[in-house]
Formats: C-alpha cells, sequence, structure tokens
C-alpha cells in the first residue's frame, strides 16, 4: 500500500493513468496496435518509479 501511495506522488503516474484510461478505451474499440502498444507504455509508467536526479528537458 505504501507503494502505491508514493506513486500516487508522482506526476508521471497521473499522466500514465490518463494514457491508460484514453489508449486503453481506443485499443479496446479499435484493436489498434499503436494504441495497445501506448497501454503497454503507460502501464511500465506507472508502474516504475521516476529516477531521483533525472533531468527533465
Amino acid at each position: 500500500m505504501r507503494y502505491v501511495l508514493s506513486r500516487l506522488r508522482e506526476p508521471s503516474s497521473w499522466a500514465a493513468l490518463a494514457a491508460i484510461i484514453a489508449a486503453g478505451a481506443d485499443a479496446a474499440a479499435t484493436r489498434d496496435p499503436q494504441a495497445i502498444g501506448v497501454c503497454v507504455a503507460a502501464v511500465l509508467g506507472l508502474v516504475l518509479p521516476e529516477r531521483q536526479g533525472a533531468r527533465h528537458a
């Protein structure tokens, strides 16, 4: 539970959730391989923590 709460404090988690919802709806409706790939990438973005000290462009 602590891991989930710590992930929800990171902005990338919220962006990943939005991508999962949007691409998931598209993938479910069209079975588009690109939308499925976006879903997979978004799930990885949700599960993996941000690197400490990473520079943002």
